[in-house]
């Protein structure tokens, strides 16, 4: 619920944002705020990556990054009701492919899940066609 909650937050705080600042900027803004804030177990919980996790993160680093800026654009071009629906996407695109690499099968409710995203994508674009 919390996690909802602040994802609405920021939905509404990015798109206000976009009518006067660029999409880098509020990439910026929101990447040192995230990062502030989620840091904060690291004082208690930090370990050193292995050499070799560090390429990996570089990599998500730049992938996020850029996802964060195509996402951002998309809130400055359309409403946040119309783009919102397909943010979740990345959930489903994540079961198709754990269950490709990992083989991790999906259940029952994450296919009714996928199925209620793919449904609220549909349906948000119909909404707006009319």
């Amino acid at each position: 619920m919390a996690a909802g909650f602040f994802a609405a937050i920021a939905v509404v705080c990015v798109r206000r944002l976009t009518y006067s600042e660029p999409t880098t900027r509020v990439v910026f803004y929101y990447s040192v705020f995230c990062t502030l804030l989620s840091a904060i177990p690291l004082l208690w919980f930090w370990q050193m990556p292995e050499p070799s996790t560090w390429v990996l993160l570089a990599a998500m680093g730049l992938f996020a990054t850029s996802g964060q800026l195509l996402l951002i654009r998309g809130y400055a071009l359309a409403p946040a009701a119309r783009v919102g629906p397909f943010s979740y996407l990345a959930v489903v695109f994540a079961a198709l492919i754990g269950w490709g690499l990992w083989g991790e099968v999906p259940d029952a409710s994450s296919f009714f899940g996928a199925l209620l995203v793919c449904t609220a994508g549909i349906t948000a674009i119909r909404k707006e066609q009319r």
